[in-house]
């Protein structure tokens, strides 16, 4: 229940002019983009771009050291069971995705 909730992921992108979509939500345009996501929810990411094909990517939790650590202490002691509830104990399996967006041939 110490770990942080957020977690801080970087978006790189193919195309200058990329919309970057995290969950539906537009947090930025350009190469790169950073932003904060919560660590223990999947992430949906779209980038688009206009005469491009769209590009899609999951980013999957997976459980953390610290939830892993709140397992083992629980197995000796019952109160670190209880950091298993909280964000901490889950994170993204990456924290950086290369977008690649390929040419619309129209």
């Amino acid at each position: 229940m110490f770990a942080s909730s957020r977690q801080t992921i970087s978006i790189m992108s193919n195309v200058p002019e990329t919309e970057i979509y995290v969950n539906g939500l537009l947090v930025g345009q350009g190469f790169a983009v950073t932003t904060s996501v919560q660590r223990n929810k999947n992430v949906q990411i779209m980038a688009k771009a206009n005469g491009y094909y769209s590009s899609y990517y999951n980013i999957n939790t997976e459980m953390s050291t610290t939830g892993i650590l709140d397992i083992i202490g629980g197995v000796c002691w019952l109160i670190p069971f209880i950091g298993l509830a909280f964000p901490g104990s889950k994170t993204l399996s990456m924290n950086n995705v290369a977008m690649n967006l390929v040419p619309d041939k129209k």
